[in-house]
């Protein structure tokens, strides 16, 4: 009886164990570095998603989106309720990937 408690704990120690390896492999750090930034000239159909996606990929998109909106240079063309215009320029981080 003992024992079988014992091999029992002691599968449930190796499981849990795995899973938490597992779900250290897969939590991803954030980015933090980045080269330049460049300014963007926005073209027609152009969204902000968009352009991020061009210039981040999909991975860190909200992390990304949170940096395009925090940039000084960014407050008066990415305000609250307004699209995007053509002609609007808009300064993007580049990543090293």
């Amino acid at each position: 009886m003992v024992k079988e408690q014992r091999s029992k704990c002691g599968r449930e120690l190796i499981i849990l164990a795995f899973i938490a390896v597992v779900l250290m492999g897969c939590m991803q750090q954030p980015k933090t570095m980045y080269t330049n930034k460049e300014v963007v000239t926005v073209h027609l159909g152009d969204t902000v998603w968009g352009i991020a996606s061009r210039y981040c990929g999909d991975v860190y998109m909200l992390e990304y989106l949170e940096e395009l909106k925090s940039l000084p240079e960014n407050k008066k063309v990415l305000k609250p309720n307004r699209p995007l215009q053509p002609g609007d320029k808009l300064t993007v981080s580049i990543y090293i990937k």
